[in-house]
Parts: C-alpha cells; sequence; structure tokens
C-alpha cells in the first residue's frame, strides 16, 4: 500500500498471475521529485539492483524541463520518475 494522507493506493497480482502492460487496468504510475538529479541517482539504483529499465532519464520533446525515466517492477507495471519544473505563470 501507498499511503498519501487519507488516501492509499493498494496493488496485488494480477488474475493468473501476470500483468500485461497496455492491458486493462494501471498502464503506469507516476512519481514526482524535486529536480532532475533526483531522477538520475533513481536511474542508478535501477541499475545497481538490476531492474528492468524501460527508458533512461531524458527529456520529453514537448514538455519543457520535464526529465523522466521509466522502469518495470517486478509484477511489470510501469513506474515513471519524473521532475517538472513549470514555467511560471
Amino acid at each position: 500500500y501507498l499511503r498519501i494522507g487519507a488516501s492509499s493506493l493498494g496493488l496485488r497480482p494480477a488474475d493468473g498471475g501476470e500483468h500485461r502492460y497496455y492491458g486493462v487496468g494501471l498502464e503506469h504510475f507516476a512519481v514526482f521529485v524535486s529536480d532532475r538529479e533526483e531522477v538520475d541517482q533513481a536511474y542508478r539504483r535501477c541499475l545497481e539492483l538490476g531492474a528492468n529499465v524501460h527508458h533512461p532519464p531524458d527529456a520529453d520533446n514537448d514538455i519543457p524541463d520535464y526529465w523522466a525515466m521509466f522502469v518495470f517492477d517486478p509484477d511489470g507495471i510501469r513506474i515513471e520518475i519524473f521532475s517538472w519544473r513549470r514555467p511560471e505563470s
């Protein structure tokens, strides 16, 4: 379970024991971090652990100052770790 304030998200293995990427259900889960260096640190930790990295840290072509990486968890759910310095309004 992931708890944020009064909210929580529970994840369990899919029926049949397999999650299918882009199948019905959760496509990916995104986690915001403070800056690009935290994204890069998460990437390095994933490599050290031998995680299945889907995309290394990279800039988004459509969103300025958006920096993200993607990794699959052991059940096959894609996790995005990103930072984004939103433009001043």
